[in-house]
């Protein structure tokens, strides 16, 4: 996991298709988007400063984190307000009842949202501790 030390800066964007990419990536980093980095997992954009090119994001383990634009076009992926860690970033409560009403669904829904990704692994970080304590999380407790 990166450290507060770590450089935030990104390396040099070429000035190309990937600048066009990244600057179209980067219309739909607002206040109040949900965001995912590979390391810090799920976050909401907290504020952008447009004269700095900068976010402000509050990562479940790092609040306030300033990340420069070029880095977080690079590193970071705008979560819909649909998807399941955007909901249960903003409203577990709602995600938990789903779960209990209908778990099959959702798994359903978090196995296809997350594509490649959907390994138990991923899923069991995307839920424990977020949604469930760790002992709700085993499947064994399921039965």
């Amino acid at each position: 996991m990166p450290t507060d030390t770590e450089n935030e800066k990104a390396a040099p964007v070429d000035e190309s298709a990937s600048d066009s990419q990244s600057q179209e990536k980067l219309k739909s980093y607002v206040a109040g988007a949900v965001c995912r980095h590979r390391s810090w997992g799920v976050g909401q954009i907290a504020s952008r400063d447009d004269a700095l090119g900068s976010l402000l994001i509050d990562f479940r383990s790092k609040k306030g984190h300033a990340m420069e634009f070029e880095y977080a076009a690079q590193t970071l992926r705008i979560l819909t307000e649909e998807h399941f860690e955007a909901r249960i970033l903003k409203d577990p409560a709602s995600v938990k009842e789903q779960a209990g009403k209908d778990p099959g669904e959702l798994m359903k829904q978090a196995v296809q949202q997350l594509g490649g990704e959907a390994t138990t692994t991923r899923l069991e970080e995307a839920f424990v501790p977020h949604l469930f304590q760790a002992a709700e999380w085993n499947y064994r407790d399921w039965e």
